[in-house]
């Protein structure tokens, strides 16, 4: 596969690199989706408590 001359080398990234780079992403992004969730949870749940 030839590459056009206009885009850079630097800016080229294997198909192996790109596939991990997405499943990466999206591993963290669940991961800290998550982790925000349960914090939001006990901070919610403090506020109500605090608030009584």
């Amino acid at each position: 596969m030839r590459h056009r001359g206009s885009i850079r080398e630097a800016d080229l990234a294997t198909e192996d690199e790109r596939f991990d780079q997405e499943v990466g992403f999206s591993m963290n992004y669940q991961y800290l989706s998550r982790m925000l969730h349960e914090h939001s949870s006990k901070c919610f749940l403090s506020q109500n408590s605090a608030s009584v």
